[in-house]
């Protein structure tokens, strides 16, 4: 059995890059690959909240308490801001709203992959 370790540990900040201009305190959502921007309303790929101004394009400090960014591989392709559920072997897939239970929803990808990649993701 090999060990895992968390990508991101509660309580901690992640830093990933403004997909378009931030104001610190505003909730934001996965856009891309690593990046995020302001949310929408309704969104499902809120992760957390700006820690500070931040131009497009530029670093922003997400404040996420209490939740956990990890990986598992991904069956099928999966797009960064993708809703998750569990798939079979311990994998995650795409979550669709109106088909799947909502007692399955997993989280959010932080990270596109392709079938078999590591899919960054922040659980809910």
């Amino acid at each position: 059995m090999g060990d895992f370790t968390p990508v991101h540990k509660p309580g901690h900040a992640l830093s990933l890059t403004a997909s378009a201009a931030v104001t610190g305190g505003q909730l934001l959502e996965v856009t891309g690959d690593l990046t995020v921007g302001p949310a929408a309303a309704g969104s499902a790929k809120v992760i957390g909240q700006a820690g500070h101004d931040a131009a497009a394009g530029a670093g922003v400090t997400v404040h996420a308490p209490g939740r956990t960014v990890t990986e598992a591989t991904a069956s099928g392709a999966v797009v960064a801001g993708d809703p998750l559920k569990a798939a079979a072997g311990g994998k995650v897939t795409k979550f669709v709203a109106g088909t799947d239970s909502h007692t399955a929803y997993l989280g959010v990808a932080l990270k596109g992959a392709a079938d078999g990649q590591a899919c960054r993701f922040q659980p809910a």
